[in-house]
């Protein structure tokens, strides 16, 4: 059996509530729970596994008694409060998403491998991001877009000339240096880096910078700009 759990209550600083609704998120994770997208009950997730275990020849998975159970437990309780909740599942990690702090505690029932319960507390000023350990003074957010070849290299350039004094993320970074070596037949594997992505960003410390990145890159569509202070 999964070792007892207990509850982690953290506080997360935000400029609004998740979804803009939503005070309290609730994270657990369930061993294969991302397979049970869409089932009703157990008998439909092992269905299921069933279908795709036979559609890529492969043998069935064999759960253990307590995977199952918790697998059971969880449909149940979604069942039950998917009329007050938002629910979103990536991978085995699943976010439950309401104003109901007690309701998400008896999460707990499910026998979840964790439970982490996290608390809006809005900010005062919402252009300000609070972060655990700042390593800069402030961040520019990308809107998403379709890249040209021109903007991926405007963007590369920017990095290479400004290395010093702008700082992107590594999923940025990995990014702007990629280089698509696809063939047609593999094309799938790279379009992801087809495209500008929302959480990509650049931090900076010098104001003036601000200015330097929209100038360079004219054709790019910025998103929020945030000053970053300790949590």
């Amino acid at each position: 059996m999964h070792n007892a759990i207990s509850c982690k209550f953290v506080v997360e600083q935000r400029p609004i509530l998740f979804y803009n609704k939503y005070k309290y998120r609730a994270k657990i994770r369930i061993p294969y729970m991302y397979d049970s997208g869409y089932c009703k009950n157990l008998e439909e997730f092992l269905r299921k596994n069933s279908q795709i275990s036979h559609r890529w020849g492969r043998t069935p998975h064999p759960f253990t008694n307590v995977e199952l159970d918790s697998i059971d437990k969880f449909l149940t309780w979604r069942n039950c409060n998917q009329e007050v909740t938002t629910i979103r599942t990536d991978y085995d990690v699943c976010s439950v998403f309401s104003n109901d702090k007690a309701l998400l505690e008896t999460l707990e029932s499910v026998n979840p491998e964790y439970l982490v319960i996290t608390e809006v507390r809005l900010q005062s000023d919402p252009s300000v991001k609070y972060l655990a350990e700042p390593k800069h003074k402030y961040r520019i957010y990308f809107k998403e877009k379709l890249a040209t070849a021109q903007i991926r290299a405007e963007i590369k350039d920017l990095l290479i000339n400004y290395s010093t004094t702008l700082f992107p993320c590594k999923t940025l970074a990995d990014w702007a240096i990629y280089e698509d070596h696809s063939t047609n037949s593999t094309r799938y594997a790279s379009w992801r880096y087809d495209w500008i992505k929302p959480f990509f960003f650049i931090e900076y410390d010098d104001p003036r910078m601000l200015t330097v990145t929209q100038l360079v890159l004219s054709d790019t569509k910025f998103g929020k700009i945030y000053k970053l202070e300790k949590r």
